[in-house]
């Protein structure tokens, strides 16, 4: 077993693993913090000018001319606010290191959940691959109108200003050759696929049910719940020998939305990766109400709030706690937004998928009752889903919205920060932990409303992650260099596991307790018709099938196809071959008394025995030594015979007696 590192960052999850001769990989995500090296663009004019962000950000870093590095004064392609450099051009995207691999060997790619799946359209449209594709129902069809999201961003984003801004000339100029520099995977970066793309790309996708045994040759896999998001699983991928589990983001609060974590499935594997966890350590339900409590001290206080966030994922936790709030504090009067292109697509497909959800919503399908709140606050006028913002839109006043793109460089969110940010009263409260929100400001320069960074993230914390691998105790544990200080393999027995730590590019060979000494194989049928079985008995005694054993001469030739193990007739050529391979085989339990006798009828008369067990038959684990002295050309000789259930060995200098103890060694068993 092989695992490599595609991803630069836990964020960016895709792993290569090598499996009974098959290639999978495991996750392929973008790196989107890459999109802060990027200007913002807005898809509307600002409300209050003819001027776009875009321009608004470029009026920033003109007012920053002196602290503007003096190479970048003759490229139109950079420009610095505050000594940050940004890109002036449309955005382009940061995809895992494809180029490592060939894409024409990778067999199957499992996908974890929507969230994991953003490069998966530049592999299955613009490389060789022809595998199989695997993921759940609601990670498809949720991860397509993620990526139709995305793509209707980047429409807005598309221009032919300063394309040529990935030239190694002008990426030099801004120190993009550094180790530490965020440009120094910028020449790779690649621009956005577009709908066709995505629509062929979700036809090659085969979608599966937790727990839904796919059998391959020699192994199986299947998908569990990871209880993170609708549809969110975990891989399991196991032989009759060994047993690899993927932890992609993972979740062990049960009283969420999502169907809760399934630990049994994946409990006692031989190899464990744990992919991706929490950045933060502030425990869900604390940050849950923390946001609560910001946002009603705002709308108190007469301003709006606006929360930058992707449009499907944690914000569903969101709406119905923030609801019933807002009306336990008597602040009814205000307005919540939820401003996506697909919003509306994402509150029927959260309400359509209620066998992916938890017992509690569930239960209320059954009722029969929509699983969410969502269509009730619609019908009360406290829940407006948007799909866009238009130039004139102007909020109620004491509003919360919910609206992308979380880092804050396209979608309605720039418009909305350009129309709010001025306000001391609002707020912009950053919940999506993958972004540094102070990095996500500094293009739009010093807004007058409130900032505050709370990091709502449901996965698995660093000490929730440790208990879990305490409790499935996995023999080998795989691990993103990122966490090499923050998880430990310590097993429910007390004692400490293989922790095997993962570096970009690095390939691994994993050590597992892998102890099967066969592989499991076919015979070819024409074959199979031809052998013709017969039962031997030890001592030539039938003893009602006990000592016993069924045998068949087989002259075959053993390939392996598709990973599968053949037996089948040889050719003419192979015979000619095989002839060289006669083997004797030997079969039956070593009498050590029976040896003896034979030594003194071929004239051998002192010898002594050493045995490990009184009875003269070797069995189980019981070993026999037989020392014999004789006379050699003249000369005095001893030669030591060591015998085992499944071995013999003769020490002596005459090669005479060599062969004539290794006859009634022979004699003594059966040939097959």
């Amino acid at each position: 077993m092989k695992l490599s590192s595609l991803g630069l960052t836990p964020s960016s999850s895709c792993y290569l693993l090598h499996f009974k001769n098959c290639r999978i990989l495991l996750d392929c995500s973008l790196e989107c913090t890459s999109l802060l090296q990027f200007l913002p663009v807005s898809p509307v004019v600002n409300c209050k000018s003819t001027a776009t962000s875009t321009s608004t950000a470029s009026t920033a870093s003109t007012s920053s001319t002196s602290t503007t590095d003096n190479s970048l004064k003759n490229s139109s392609c950079f420009k610095s606010i505050n000594n940050i450099v940004y890109i002036d051009a449309g955005i382009k995207y940061h995809t895992p290191q494809f180029d490592l691999i060939d894409f024409a060997t990778v067999d199957i790619i499992l996908l974890s959940n929507y969230t994991n799946l953003f490069a998966l359209p530049y592999i299955t449209e613009y490389t060789s691959f022809n595998g199989k594709i695997y993921a759940t129902e609601p990670s498809v069809q949720l991860g397509k109108l993620l990526l139709d999201e995305m793509i209707q961003y980047d429409k807005h984003n598309k221009t032919s200003r300063n394309q040529h801004w990935q030239s190694s000339s002008l990426l030099k100029q801004i120190g993009a050759a550094q180790a530490h520099s965020a440009f120094k995977y910028a020449p790779h970066w690649r621009e956005l696929y577009n709908n066709l793309d995505t629509e062929k790309c979700f036809e090659k996708v085969q979608t599966v049910r937790f727990n839904e045994h796919l059998h391959f040759y020699g192994f199986s896999i299947r998908a569990v719940s990871s209880g993170y998001c609708l549809g969110g699983s975990n891989w399991i991928v196991e032989s009759s020998s060994e047993k690899f589990v993927y932890l992609s983001d993972s979740s062990h609060y049960s009283s969420r939305y999502p169907e809760p974590l399934d630990r049994e499935s994946i409990a006692k594997p031989d190899v464990l990766l744990v992919a991706k966890m929490a950045q933060y350590q502030l425990p869900f339900g604390d940050a849950i109400q923390e946001l609560l409590s910001t946002i009603g001290s705002t709308l108190s206080s007469g301003g709006n709030v606006l929360i930058p966030t992707y449009s499907c994922g944690t914000v569903l936790d969101l709406f119905e706690p923030l609801s019933e709030y807002l009306s336990k504090v008597g602040l009814t009067f205000a307005n919540m937004y939820y401003c996506s292109p697909v919003s509306k697509s994402v509150l029927s497909y959260a309400d359509i998928y209620s066998e992916w959800l938890s017992r509690a919503k569930k239960e209320r399908s059954y009722m029969p009752e929509a699983p969410f709140l969502h269509q009730d606050m619609i019908r009360n006028q406290h829940f407006t889903p948007l799909q866009h913002i238009s130039s004139n839109f102007l909020p109620k006043d004491g509003s919360v919205m919910f609206v992308g793109h979380p880092s804050c460089r396209m979608g309605d969110v720039v418009h909305m920060i350009n129309l709010w940010g001025e306000n001391p009263k609002n707020a912009i409260l950053f919940i999506e932990p993958e972004y540094d929100f102070k990095k996500t400001l500094l293009p739009f320069g010093n807004l007058q409303c409130r900032v505050q960074f709370i990091p709502i993230d449901p996965r698995l914390g660093h000490s929730e992650a440790n208990d879990l691998i305490q409790e499935l105790s996995p023999s080998t544990l795989l691990i993103p260099y990122q966490y090499q200080y923050a998880l430990k393999n310590k097993q429910s027995n007390g004692r400490e596991g293989v922790t095997t730590i993962l570096n970009p590019t690095d390939v691994i060979k994993v050590q597992s307790n892998n102890r099967q000494r066969f592989e499991h194989g076919h015979i070819d049928s024409s074959l199979a018709q031809q052998i013709q079985p017969k039962t031997l008995f030890e001592n030539n005694t039938s003893n009602n099938g006990e000592d016993s054993i069924t045998v068949a001469q087989v002259e075959a030739v053993l390939s392996l196809n598709d990973s599968q193990y053949v037996l089948s007739n040889p050719t003419f050529s192979d015979r000619s071959r095989l002839s060289h391979w006669k083997e004797k085989l030997l079969w039956g339990t070593l009498s050590v008394e029976a040896i003896i006798k034979q030594l003194g009828v071929k004239g051998f008369k002192n010898v002594t025995t050493d045995m490990e067990s009184e009875s003269s038959r070797l069995n189980s684990n019981a070993s026999a030594t037989i020392t014999i002295r004789h006379v050699v050309a003249g000369k005095q000789e001893e030669t030591i015979v060591r015998l085992s259930p499944s071995n013999a060995s003769i020490e002596t200098c005459s090669e005479e007696t060599r062969r004539t103890i290794m006859d009634i060694i022979a004699e003594s068993l059966i040939n097959l």
